[in-house]
């Protein structure tokens, strides 16, 4: 394992010139930021305290100066502000500095910065070491804007954007509504599986991408329909924004839009007629969405809407089992696996592939594609995931939780008090459960079979004293 200094060198390419403390590292320890003495070992100044060398972090603060951040943070921010953060610095810098020199001195504030702004990669050094940088603090706010997953519905396509990754996929609003929704009114049972499972599926690609992708905490959402949806929890024509919706109340409503009949949707109080359709297929992506990515929170916002979803515990991702034994650990396969697994699989098919039932000759062989591998991981995780919610849940193949039920009843009263009908709508006869039919994104299929195992597989993974 590489020293300190090796890394240190490695990042800068080059042999450090002066004296340095590693003052922040990431989370596998690797150097971020460097506290540079004032003076170089030959007593050349060095007016820059606090050194970016985490090559992520240098992405990140290049990506936000190459979109014009140096000129925006100079016009956002209070010049006094600026120029009192670069005393500090200078103060923390030259108090170093031994009394008896005579040479050179550094000068200048924040990187060596006299007036105004030079450098985000300085300030923002600074800030991540704890600096007092109101510089560091704008740069914080940009990267989280900057950097926060975004939706973006139209009627063509689903647009995932995150960091600089952009993702987009042929499901928009128009293509759920004339490929599912359209086929009954309400959508009949298998429809709606089939439009969550069509979002679904396109989202996997951004689980495959982002391996922190399922730990997802915020994400933006804008577009066709979205404010539609705040009209139609909240019963107001303009409902104010940002609009909170929790998890649980997302589900809620999207299970109502899809079992009303199109003229009983068209009654709830502050949807706009135009937007009777079009809010059901837009609350199939957000809601498809949610369940895939895990987030915390959505933003949805778009044309002065916003609406902040958060996600109650019945529905945040279950950690990974993991069994231990003596000298061994199990868990669940991973993408990330696939490696190891071919390599153990290969060399142990001989007497593996005898015992195991024959695969179909048009499926791929997940022992040598990857791809085939990573969507056995992807659908096998919703699958646990399905049937965790399920069992938490307490629902069976013939009823909704009456928890669920009663819930789902108080909101059509309100509803029907808001709008002065004085009556609710009863379910459409027949109708089966919600839950049990169409929302468990573990048993999705186009042709209304589960298209997931229900067996785990895992792997040996030797402890640390094996």
């Amino acid at each position: 394992m590489a020293s300190d200094d090796e890394r240190v060198r490695e990042l800068l390419g080059r042999e450090p010139r002066g004296d340095y403390e590693i003052v922040v590292r990431d989370r596998d320890g690797d150097p971020v930021v460097l506290r540079n003495a004032p003076l170089l070992h030959d007593g050349t100044p060095m007016p820059t305290r606090y050194w970016l060398i985490g090559p992520a972090e240098i992405r990140r603060v290049g990506h936000l100066e190459s979109e014009g951040g140096v000129d925006r943070a100079e016009a956002e921010l209070d010049p006094a502000e600026v120029q009192a953060a670069h005393d500090r610095y200078a103060a923390e810098r030259d108090a170093l500095i031994p009394a008896d020199h005579d040479g050179p001195r550094p000068t200048g504030g924040v990187g060596g910065t006299r007036i105004g702004l030079k450098c985000l990669h300085a300030h923002w050094a600074w800030h991540l070491a704890g600096g007092d940088d109101p510089v560091g603090r704008w740069i914080e706010r940009e990267l989280a804007v900057r950097e926060r997953a975004t939706l973006v519905v139209t009627d063509d396509a689903l647009v995932v954007t995150w960091d600089d990754r952009r993702w987009t996929f042929p499901v928009g609003v128009d293509h759920l509504r004339q490929r599912w929704l359209d086929d009954g009114d309400p959508p009949k049972p298998a429809a709606l599986t089939n439009a969550l499972g069509d979002v679904a599926d396109h989202v996997d690609d951004v689980v495959r991408d982002r391996a922190d992708a399922e730990l997802l905490d915020t994400m933006a959402v804008v577009g066709v329909g979205i404010r539609a949806i705040a009209q139609l929890e909240s019963g107001l024509d303009e409902p104010p924004m940002p609009y909170r919706l929790d998890r649980d109340t997302a589900e809620e409503i999207f299970r109502l839009a899809a079992t009303e009949p199109r003229a009983d949707r068209a009654h709830n109080p502050g949807l706009p007629s135009g937007d009777v359709d079009t809010v059901l297929a837009s609350l199939c992506a957000v809601v498809s969405v949610m369940r895939r990515l895990g987030p915390d929170a959505v933003d949805p916002s778009g044309d002065a809407a916003s609406i902040v979803c958060h996600s109650s515990s019945l529905f945040r991702r279950q950690p990974s089992p993991r069994l231990y034994g003596k000298r061994v650990m199990l868990r669940l396969l991973a993408a990330s696996d696939f490696g190891e697994w071919h390599e153990v699989r290969t060399r142990n098919e001989h007497w593996l592939v005898p015992w195991e039932p024959k695969r179909p000759a048009s499926s791929a062989d997940p022992t040598r594609h990857r791809a085939a591998f990573e969507h056995r991981c992807t659908a096998r995780a919703a699958q646990r995931q399905a049937d965790s919610r399920l069992s938490v849940r307490g629902c069976s193949s013939t009823s909704v939780s009456p928890a669920r039920s009663t819930s789902t009843t108080s909101r059509a009263c309100c509803r029907a008090r808001r709008s002065g009908t004085g009556s609710t709508r009863p379910a459409p006869a027949g109708a089966t459960s919600p839950r049990a039919s169409w929302s468990s994104p573990g048993t999705r299929s186009r042709n209304s079979t589960s298209i997931v195992s229900r067996s785990a597989s895992c792997r040996a993974t030797p402890t640390a004293d094996a």
